[in-house]
């Protein structure tokens, strides 16, 4: 859950290094978790523009639906 929230609170996709960092995790953990992620479709790799070699980590449009705050949350 604390990749999602860092995804959704990053105001661009995150390389998976910047991922683990934000969530408090090592390189490897953070793959694997992007890994699983991934298979459950919660996230996506992209190409980062600036870097051929690395890729960045989204969320998908579908986790956005869940991971957004909804009008009563934002009021609260």
């Amino acid at each position: 859950m604390r990749m999602l929230e860092a995804l959704a609170a990053a105001s661009a996709p995150l390389s998976v290094s910047d991922l683990g960092a934000a969530i408090g995790v090592d390189q490897p953990r953070a793959s694997r978790l992007v890994q699983q992620g991934v298979a459950h479709g919660f996230v996506r790799r992209e190409a980062d523009p600036d870097d051929a070699r690395r890729t960045r980590i989204a969320l998908t449009d579908d986790c956005l639906l869940y991971t957004s705050p909804s009008p009563r949350d934002v009021e609260e």
